[in-house]
């Protein structure tokens, strides 16, 4: 999982791992998790909020991340997407005390490449889990 952290797309990631990925990915869209429409009401409020207040909002609810500067300056020029926002918050609101999960989020986090191909990028995810 640590190469995960260097991953760029035309690296074959192990099957197993891939499927852990997508688990995660089910959860960041909301599909999976017992607050899921609790989540995405208080997310609501968000929707027409400034780049300001979504930046606060992040920061604030990172509490198991150590994200680079590099990926806070990506993520600040993504943040107006309000869906892009939505997964972002979802990650960071994991309780990612176990090991796996939390390695996994961090390297997601780190990473804009798998974050983009794997979490935000629903039409090569939908590709894969239908054998297309």
């Amino acid at each position: 999982m640590d190469n995960l952290i260097l991953w760029e797309p035309e690296i074959t990631i192990e099957p197993q791992l891939e499927k852990f990925i997508l688990r995660l990915k089910d959860f960041v869209d909301g599909d999976i998790g017992d607050n899921s429409k609790l989540m995405e009401s208080s997310l609501k409020s968000f929707e027409h909020a400034s780049k300001k207040d979504r930046m606060r909002h992040l920061i604030n609810h990172n509490r198991y991340f150590l994200i680079s500067k590099k990926m806070w300056n990506y993520l600040e020029k993504k943040i107006d997407d309000f869906n892009f926002f939505r997964k972002i918050i979802r990650i960071l609101k994991i309780d990612a005390q176990e090991i796996k999960i939390n390695r996994l989020a961090l390297i997601i986090l780190n990473n804009n490449r798998i974050l983009e191909e794997y979490i935000l990028n629903n039409q090569i995810i939908d590709e894969k889990t239908n054998g297309n």
